[in-house]
């Protein structure tokens, strides 16, 4: 998803079917599945702000689908499904149901080599796809995005019909409850990290005193902190030269995913139930967003360093379906960077995730405004 995933303005036009690929590669079909095609029109605008209410998951069998909801600030709210299966897959064909009666479709992204179709009046969405290469299991084969209401209760199934050699597939399917019920404001659970809950664009002004408009790392903190998905460490500060944990990175990450369902597991020897990160940090290591060291631990209150940073974003990144690729001549010769992250560092770089000046030392531990701009270009540049 998510968000893609998550914390970006865009607007969805649904007079011509948006076909983009959460990486940046146009479709490429070599199958005979049919292309996108679409039997309703209507435009929506949307506003991507960070999801406050209402995150739900399901699985049953081997299709898996994770929802979770952003509020926009007129009140309606972003319903996101995303696809994937806990079997490597070349080629499968999956049906999204849903009820248009309660959501209105938005757009949808998937793998390469694939196509979607788009019947609003069934509410059936119909995705296909035929891999060269089999897609892992858990890797996200595909996004649907919708618009809801306030105050909708409604469910979301997503069946699977073809799967590999097996094109007669008989297994429940995956489902995902959508509830955009609002409770009061003083209901909901506050995460504050370090210290300052935030707000919605429309309603923030950058309230820190250490972080000029003249900074290079002005406009990253401002998308940021406007979208509530990074804070300051006081009222007044955001401390940009101080340093961020993993723990943090990691929360980061949850929060812009909408803070998803988290199994709970005990995957790490240090996290430890009920800190502001346990959830955050099993929820990546269910992803294989982050591993952890060999000793079994996560080390959430360490700093984090450059390529450690760049290890978790393009994994983040490859969550999502964004392909990470090895550029060539990224790197300098002279640049440090150990040899379990050089392709991580590599491709980061590439995408201006980190700059040459941080890349020339990709060991060192990476500062609150590195962190900003690397998850800000990211989000406006790389997931877009």
């Amino acid at each position: 998803m998510s968000v893609a995933r998550a914390a970006n303005n865009v607007a969805a036009e649904k007079g011509s079917e948006r076909r983009d690929l959460l990486s940046s590669e146009n479709v490429s079909m070599s199958s005979n599945v049919k292309p996108v095609e679409k039997t309703s029109q209507k435009s929506e605008a949307i506003s991507m702000v960070k999801a406050t209410v209402n995150n739900a998951s399901g699985t049953l069998n081997a299709v898996k689908a994770d929802g979770m909801t952003d509020k926009n600030a007129d009140g309606t709210y972003n319903v996101i499904v995303k696809i994937t299966d806990t079997e490597s897959v070349g080629n499968a064909k999956y049906v999204l149901r849903y009820d248009p009666a309660k959501m209105t479709y938005v757009s949808s992204t998937s793998r390469n080599y694939s196509a979607i179709h788009v019947d609003e009046t069934k509410g059936e969405i119909t995705l296909a796809f035929a891999n060269p290469v089999e897609v892992a299991a858990g890797t996200a084969i595909g996004t649907v995005k919708f618009l809801a209401e306030k105050n909708v209760e409604t469910t979301v199934t997503v069946t699977t019909e073809e799967r590999n050699a097996n094109t007669n597939v008989n297994e429940a399917p995956a489902t995902v409850k959508v509830d955009t019920t609002e409770t009061p404001e003083v209901d909901k659970p506050i995460v504050i990290i370090p210290t300052k809950p935030g707000g919605t664009p429309a309603d923030k002004k950058l309230p820190f005193t250490d972080v000029s408009k003249y900074d290079e790392f002005y406009d990253a903190v401002k998308y940021l902190y406007e979208r509530d998905i990074m804070n300051g460490t006081s009222d007044t500060l955001f401390s940009p030269n101080a340093e961020l944990t993993r723990g943090m990175v990691v929360t980061i990450l949850y929060r812009m995913e909408g803070e998803p369902f988290t199994t709970g597991a005990k995957t790490f020897s240090d996290v430890v139930a009920g800190r502001y990160y346990s959830k955050a940090v099993e929820w990546a290591a269910e992803n294989d967003i982050v591993n952890g060291f060999k000793d079994g631990t996560f080390k959430p209150n360490d700093p984090v360093t450059r390529e450690q940073l760049a290890a978790i974003i393009s994994r983040y990144a490859e969550f999502n379906g964004i392909v990470i690729y090895e550029p060539n001549n990224a790197l300098a010769s002279t640049d440090v960077v150990s040899n379990w992250a050089k392709k991580n560092v590599a491709w980061a770089a590439a995408e201006g995730i980190l700059t040459p000046a941080q890349t020339a030392n990709a060991t060192k531990n990476a500062t609150r405004a590195e962190v900003a701009m690397a998850i800000y270009t990211y989000l406006t540049k790389t997931a877009k």
